[in-house]
């Protein structure tokens, strides 16, 4: 499945707001990811690098999940 710079932004900024934290690294984010994909392979999709790279690059450009 080929998400947008939204949903992939969104699920990062779910991913930090369900740790509790205030900031989280696409590393932290990918790892995550990978032992929700292992333990729930229907429910969880591994990244690819063009994901992290899209998300990189909303993130470093200024956009925001609350830009649509």
């Amino acid at each position: 499945m080929n998400k947008s710079a939204y949903e992939l932004c969104l699920d990062f900024y779910t991913f930090i707001k369900e740790s509790g934290r205030k900031s989280a690294t696409l590393e932290e984010f990918e790892r995550k990811r990978k032992i929700q994909h292992k333990l729930y392979p229907d429910n969880y999709e591994t990244l690819s690098s063009e994901d992290l790279k899209t998300i990189r690059s909303a993130l470093s450009s200024g956009h925001t999940i609350f830009k649509k």
